[in-house]
């Protein structure tokens, strides 16, 4: 900092309040660079100034990490309501987001992930293409189910995992599918459930842009496209 060269160099120095010294070189009816620095060395002859207080470099970096994150909220913001508008105008995003639990958000990545649900010729693939599937080990008499893969694209399965924890934890809404849910996580533990809900809503959700429906809450109808 040039403060900390300066008297580090041996000079006395002192920040002023830059009110103050506005004010104070306002009078002047021509500005420039050599006035200013005449003015300034007037204000400090006669004591016209306050000095402002300056803060430790470990504070000043802090407050630059501050600054800098809150430009980043802003463009966070901006980047936000851009999405929203683009989802509020796309027909497919606004049917996904019927599903209770599925925000902009997770419809907007699902619908740029599938890009062409064409492309999947079987709904129940789409939990493999997400990594929403056990790993499998087996060789000879050996035949182990581990944890989900984590395979493809990782936004799609955060997107759906979150999705699936709002249905479950948040939603008030009870449907066929929240029950089912529920009651996998009676008989297997919460989390084997949210991962169990979050590949059929990328099953049902992919159906769903298929035939053009919206989501159906009966046990009746929710089997059609489960």
């Amino acid at each position: 900092m040039l403060r900390e060269g300066l008297i580090s160099a041996g000079f006395d120095t002192v920040l002023l309040e830059t009110r103050h010294v506005k004010a104070a070189l306002s009078a002047m009816t021509v500005k420039m660079d050599r006035r200013d620095a005449r003015g300034n060395a007037q204000l400090l002859r006669m004591g016209w100034y306050r000095p402002v207080h300056v803060k430790t470099l470990p504070s000043q970096e802090v407050r630059a990490m501050l600054a800098a994150r809150k430009a980043l909220l802003k463009g966070v913001a901006r980047l936000h309501k851009s999405i929203l508008q683009i989802v509020r105008k796309d027909e497919i995003c606004t049917r996904l987001m019927t599903i209770p639990g599925v925000g902009a958000l997770t419809a907007i990545t699902f619908r740029t992930a599938i890009d062409d649900p064409a492309r999947i010729t079987k709904p129940r693939d789409v939990g493999p293409l997400f990594g929403l599937t056990p790993r499998r080990y087996q060789s000879g008499e050996t035949d182990v189910m581990g944890r989900i893969s984590k395979a493809g694209d990782r936004m799609v399965r955060t997107a759906l995992f979150e999705a699936a924890n709002s249905m479950l934890t948040r939603s008030r809404s009870m449907s066929a599918l929240k029950r089912w849910a529920i009651n996998v996580a009676k008989r297997r533990g919460h989390k084997r459930a949210l991962v169990a809900l979050a590949r059929k809503l990328g099953v049902i959700m992919h159906r769903m842009w298929i035939d053009g429906t919206t989501f159906r809450w009966s046990r009746a109808k929710t089997a059609t496209v489960a």
